[in-house]
C-alpha cells in the first residue's frame, strides 16, 4: 500500500510536496520470508534450524513403546531398521505437547514431515514404506519453540510386508512432500502437478470423503492461490471444508484449518468482509482446542488482525496484532519469518494511523528479528530498513531517512536485485525533493520511468508511482501543464490495474496532486472538488487525524484564502496544524508553511498579535532546520537551503513594513532573521574553507 505526503507553502500556490513512498512494491525475494510462508495448516511444517538437540538415538522395536519428556529447543532421535518393501506404522501419543516428526531414509535424505494433529493431546500417525533396506531415522521436536516440558509416547504399532494400498498411500505422501518442498522454494507452478497427483491418489485409495483427500484438496488450493489462479482455488477450499465438516465434525482442528485458509483467500482478494466470519470461526475452534500459545493460534490471531486492518477496524486489529506477536514469539522464537511478519503488521498499523514514533519502534524490532534470522545485509533486512526510513521521512527527519534509505539501496545493489534497487533509488530521490533539489529528483524519476518501461515485463504499478512523483515535482517547480500530464497518466494506469482500497489510496494521492495543479492554474472550483474527493477517501481509510488529511486541509485553506474567504480559511489551517503536530511532532519541517499561512491570514484581518505569534513560531522552526541542514548537508544541499532561507528574510522584512511598521516586536523579528542568516552564511563558508 503506497503513500503520499505533501506540504503547501505560503502565499502563492507554490511547491506541492506530495511524495510517494514505496511500501509493498518490494522485490519478490525481499518479501519471501513473510509474504510467502508455507500454508497455514500444512501437515509438512518446516522446523527451525536453530533448535537444540538431544543427541542420543533410541531404537524402536515392535511392542516396546517409549515414553519421554520433551520441551522447546529439544530434539529426540529414533531409528528403525526395515527391509526393502516393508511397511511401518508408528504412533506418537501426545500427552500435553504438540510434536512434529521428520522422517529420513536409509540414505539420510528427508522423506517427509508429519504434523497432522495440531492439538497437545492425541495421536500423530506416521505410515511409510521402506524403499530400500536400512536404518530409518525419526526426529521428534515440539511444534512450539517455547513449549514447556511435557510427555509423549512413541511406539512401532505395525511392521509387515507392504500391500499395494500401502505403497499407493506412501506414493501420495511423497508427492505431497515434493509439492511442499517446491512451494517453500517459491516454485509454485512446479508444485501444482505433485500436489494434484497426491490428491488424486488419496481420492482413488481412500475415497472422496476422507480426511487425507480433504487435506490434499486444501493444499492444491494453496498452490492455485500462490499461482494467482483464484477461480480454481476458491471452490477447492470450500469443498475441503465441506468434507472436513462431514467427516470430522464442526469443531475439529481440520475445520479450523480450512476456515483459516478460506479467510486468508478472501483477504487476499480484498474481500475482508467475507473473510471475517471464517477467521472468527477458526479462532474460536483453535482457542477451544489448542494451547493458548500454540503456533496455529498465533497464526490465526495474525490473520484476524490483518483482516480487521483491511476493514479499517484499527483498535481491535491492534489488540490482535499484539496478542499474535506474544504468541508467535513463544511458539517460533524471535528470529522466524512469521514473528517478523506479525511485527510488520503492527508497525504498519501505527504507520497508517499516523503514530510514526510507535511505528518506528516496532519496525526496529522487525529489523532485529530479520537480521537475527538472515543477517544484516539480507534482503529481509532491507525490507524492514525501508519502513524505518519511511517513518523518519514522514516525521521530517531527512538525514536519518536518507541514511536508512541508503542502507536499503546498498543491500539491493549488492544483491543484484534490480527491482529493489530501482525502488531504493526512487526513495532516495524523495530526500532530494524534500530538500528542495527538484532538478535532481526529477532526473532520477525520469530515469526510473525509462528503465521500467524498457523492462521485459514493465511494472505498471511502479511506473504509475513514478509518474505521480514527477507530477508532484513539476507542481513544485510551477510547471502545472507538465504536472497535469504526469498525474493524468498515473491516474489512467491505476484505474486500469488496481481495485478496492489500493485504488482508492492512489486515487486520493493523485486527486490531491491535481488539486494543487488547479490551485496553481487558478481553477479554484475544480481544485476544491478534487480536495473534497481526496479528503473523503483519506478519512474513510485513515480516520480523521492522519497527516495526509492535514495536506488536503491546507489546500482547502489555501483555496479559501485565495478566494478572499479569510474566516473560512482559518479552521482548515488550524485543524491541519493540530494534525501535523500530533502525527509528525512539533519540530517537523512542514509546520512553518502552515504557521506562515495563519500569520498572513491574521495579519490581513488586522489581528497583529496573532499574526506575530504564528510568524515567530515559523521563524524558530525555520532556524532549527536551517541549522540542521548546514551541520549535516552536502555543499549542494547547503546552497539550496540557504537560497530558500533568503525568501524568509524578505518575508519578515515585508511583514514588518506592511502589517506592523510601528510594532517593535515585528521589527526585532525581522532584524533577528537577517542577522541569523548572515551568521549561517559565515558558518557555511567557514566549513567550506
Amino acid at each position: 500500500m503506497e503513500r503520499s505526503y505533501s506540504s503547501l507553502r505560503n502565499l502563492r500556490p507554490s511547491p506541492l510536496f506530495l511524495l510517494v513512498l514505496w511500501i509493498f512494491a518490494q522485490s519478490p525475494n525481499a518479501l519471501a520470508s513473510s509474504a510467502r510462508r508455507s500454508p497455514v495448516e500444512s501437515s509438512l511444517q518446516q522446523q527451525s534450524a536453530a533448535a537444540q538437540s538431544t543427541q542420543e538415538t533410541t531404537p524402536l522395536e515392535l511392542g516396546k513403546p517409549v515414553e519421554r519428556e520433551l520441551s522447546g529447543g529439544q530434539k529426540h532421535i529414533y531409528q528403525l531398521a526395515l527391509t526393502e518393501g516393508q511397511y511401518a506404522n508408528l504412533t506418537i501419543e501426545q500427552r500435553g505437547i504438540d510434536v512434529s516428526v521428520r522422517l529420513s531414509g536409509a540414505d539420510g535424505k528427508l522423506i517427509a514431515e508429519f504434523d497432522s494433529e495440531s492439538r497437545n493431546q492425541g495421536p500423530e500417525n506416521i505410515e511409510f514404506v521402506a524403499a530400500a533396506a536400512g536404518t530409518y531415522k525419526l526426529e521428534v521436536t515440539p511444534t512450539a519453540k517455547g513449549a514447556s516440558a511435557n510427555r509423549y509416547e512413541v511406539r512401532l504399532s505395525e511392521a509387515r510386508a507392504a500391500t499395494e494400498r500401502d505403497r499407493s498411500l506412501f506414493e501420495a505422501l511423497k508427492f505431497f512432500a515434493e509439492a511442499a518442498s517446491l512451494y517453500r522454494a517459491m516454485k509454485y507452478a512446479d508444485a501444482l502437478l505433485p500436489a494434484e497427483r497426491a490428491a488424486q491418489i488419496f481420492e482413488q485409495t481412500l475415497g472422496a470423503q476422507s480426511q487425507d483427500f480433504a487435506r490434499a484438496l486444501n493444499y492444491v488450493a494453496h498452490v492455485h492461490l500462490a499461482n494467482k489462479d483464484y477461480a480454481k482455488a476458491e471452490p477447492l477450499y470450500l469443498r475441503a471444508l465441506e468434507i472436513r465438516e462431514r467427516v470430522s465434525g464442526a469443531q475439529h482442528p481440520d475445520v479450523a484449518a480450512s476456515c483459516h485458509a478460506i479467510a486468508n483467500f478472501y483477504n487476499t482478494q480484498r474481500e475482508a468482509a467475507k473473510a471475517k466470519p471464517f477467521i472468527q470461526r477458526a479462532l474460536t475452534i483453535r482457542e477451544k482446542l489448542l494451547d493458548s500459545n500454540h503456533l496455529h493460534t498465533g497464526q490465526t490471531l495474525f490473520s484476524y488482525a490483518s483482516i480487521l486492518f483491511n476493514l479499517q477496524e484499527y483498535a481491535p486489529a491492534e489488540e490482535l496484532y499484539l496478542r499474535a506477536i506474544s504468541v508467535l514469539e513463544k511458539a517460533v522464537g524471535d528470529d522466524e519469518p512469521r514473528f517478523s511478519a506479525a511485527l510488520h503488521g503492527l508497525g504498519y498499523l501505527y504507520d497508517t494511523t499516523g503514530d510514526f514514533i510507535k511505528a518506528e519502534q516496532i519496525y526496529q524490532r522487525e529489523l532485529a528479528s530479520r537480521e537475527k534470522a538472515k543477517g544484516k545485509d539480507s534482503l529481509e533486512a532491507a525490507y524492514a530498513l525501508n519502513y524505518i526510513a519511511r517513518t523518519h521521512f514522514l516525521q521530517g527527519d531527512y538525514d536519518k531517512a536518507e541514511a536508512f534509505y541508503q542502507r536499503t539501496f546498498d543491500i539491493y545493489r549488492n544483491k543484484n536485485d534490480e527491482s529493489g534497487t530501482l525502488i531504493a533509488l526512487g526513495n532516495l530521490a524523495l530526500i532530494h525533493h524534500a530538500r528542495g533539489d527538484y532538478e535532481r529528483a526529477e532526473t532520477v524519476y525520469k530515469q526510473l520511468v525509462e528503465r521500467r518501461e524498457k523492462a521485459a515485463t514493465p511494472n505498471q504499478g511502479q511506473i504509475a508511482h513514478d509518474l505521480l512523483n514527477l507530477g508532484v515535482i513539476n507542481n513544485d517547480k510551477g510547471d502545472y501543464a507538465s504536472a497535469e500530464q504526469y498525474l493524468t497518466r498515473s491516474l489512467a494506469i491505476v484505474e486500469a490495474i488496481l481495485k478496492g482500497t489500493l485504488l482508492e489510496r492512489m486515487q486520493a494521492n493523485i486527486f490531491s496532486g491535481l488539486a494543487f495543479t488547479n490551485i496553481g492554474k487558478g481553477d479554484y472550483a475544480t481544485a476544491e472538488q478534487l480536495c473534497r474527493r481526496a479528503l473523503t477517501i483519506y478519512e474513510k481509510i485513515y480516520g480523521p487525524n492522519h497527516l495526509y488529511i492535514a495536506v488536503v486541509l491546507r489546500y482547502l485553506g489555501r483555496i479559501a484564502y485565495l478566494k478572499g474567504e479569510l474566516a473560512g480559511a482559518v479552521p482548515f489551517y488550524r485543524r491541519a496544524l493540530a494534525i501535523s503536530e500530533k502525527s509528525q511532532g512539533v519540530n517537523n519541517p512542514n509546520l512553518p508553511d502552515t504557521l506562515k499561512s495563519l500569520a498572513d491570514i491574521y495579519a490581513a484581518r488586522g489581528e497583529t498579535a496573532q499574526a506575530l505569534e504564528f510568524q515567530g513560531r515559523a521563524n524558530v522552526l525555520g532556524e532549527y532546520h536551517l541549522t540542521l541542514s548546514l551541520a549535516t548537508g552536502s555543499e549542494r544541499q547547503k546552497l539550496i537551503y540557504l537560497a530558500a532561507s533568503a525568501s524568509n528574510i524578505n518575508r519578515n522584512v515585508t511583514f514588518n513594513l506592511r502589517y506592523a511598521p510601528t510594532d517593535h516586536r515585528a521589527a526585532e523579528m525581522a532584524l533577528t532573521t537577517v542577522l541569523r542568516r548572515k551568521g549561517r552564511v559565515l558558518d557555511a563558508m567557514t566549513d567550506t574553507l
